[in-house]
């Protein structure tokens, strides 16, 4: 069973709370419920540190069982920040149950991965915090790809801004949130403001709406479209980009 999502992962929390008092049971869901789980006492120190832990760590349940987990697999420059807002605070606070919360973890070799948690509480029947089941997964690569994607598209952007050609990107609605510079500068468009939430050729030139639905056609074909279509510029004159 793959946990991947916060519902996922409330629905497994749920579980380990209810087997708590079943040693036997519970030992099942933490070892097959297929995301990091570490189950901390009411100090905060580690009580369950299951096999996804120590495979991702590289600690064993029995280096770091009765720690703090700020004391072994957190960063230093880190880890007062984490213990105080994702275990104190939430321990502290009888209105919350469950809270989420992403930190570093740093392995037993050095590496740093990110992790994403959801902590659920566990508490007696005077309200006082017994056990915090902390279940997380591993956003190391994927925040990653998302970074190297926001670079990608800023390269892009100041490529098209550095290139004298126009260029907005746009949905297979024909509609578009931005567009270079020269792209205003063939439109007569203020490129400090916003442009107009259609397609560029329906916006300008209505007549460009019978050219646009063949082009948009190769798109979702994965063709390359090309055409020359007129548009009208905000001050009334022609201009005839090639698209």
């Amino acid at each position: 069973m793959l946990v991947n999502t916060y519902s996922d992962r409330i629905d497994a929390n749920y579980m380990i709370n209810k087997s708590m008092r079943d040693p036997d049971f519970l030992n099942a869901i933490i070892e097959n419920v297929g995301a990091l789980v570490v189950v901390l006492n009411h100090e905060g120190r580690i009580h369950r540190f299951n096999s996804a832990c120590e495979k991702l760590s590289g600690f064993t349940f029995n280096e770091v069982v009765g720690k703090f987990p700020w004391d072994v697999v957190l960063p230093a420059e880190s880890a007062q920040t984490t213990r105080q807002e994702a275990f104190e605070l939430v321990a502290q606070n009888p209105q919350i149950s469950v809270s989420q919360y992403t930190n570093h973890w740093r392995t037993k070799s050095g590496e740093l991965r990110l992790i994403e948690w959801t902590n659920t509480l566990l508490r007696d029947k005077e309200g006082y915090t017994e056990y915090m089941i902390c279940m997380g997964i591993d956003i190391t690569e994927r925040t990653q790809m998302e970074e190297s994607l926001r670079k990608s598209e800023e390269r892009l952007r100041l490529a098209i801004e550095a290139g004298q050609f126009g260029a907005w990107r746009c949905d297979l609605r024909q509609q578009f949130g931005e567009g270079s510079a020269y792209t205003s500068a063939i439109l007569g468009l203020d490129a400090s403001q916003p442009m107009p939430m259609e397609a560029p050729p329906a916006a300008a030139n209505p007549l460009g709406k019978a050219v646009m639905p063949p082009a948009k056609m190769q798109i979702i074909e994965n063709e390359m479209a090309k055409f020359e279509n007129p548009l009208i510029r905000r001050a009334n004159s022609w201009a005839y980009p090639m698209l």
